[in-house]
């Protein structure tokens, strides 16, 4: 995950990875979420994962990411 931020401020960012039925939409299933405050810089990678055996009944597997505000959300079709 890649995070950029407009001042060197404390932001918490919440990843959410969770399974879906529809393409570009996020789901619910098997949601596992992941916290971090972030700061002292205006640009972050970190790791956010889950075990992907969890989402083999749902078409998608997506991330939601929200912070400061602001969300982003990408996913793919499972692999299973």
């Amino acid at each position: 995950m890649h995070v950029t931020t407009s001042g060197t401020g404390p932001v918490t960012v919440t990843v959410t990875i969770a399974g879906s039925a529809t393409n570009g939409r996020p789901g619910s299933d098997h949601a596992h979420s992941t916290t971090r405050t972030l700061s002292g810089s205006t640009s972050y990678d970190f790791t956010a994962s889950a075990s992907g055996f969890d989402y083999c009944a749902d078409y998608y597997v997506g991330a939601l990411a929200a912070g400061g505000g602001r969300s982003a959300y990408s996913d793919q079709v499972t692999g299973c």
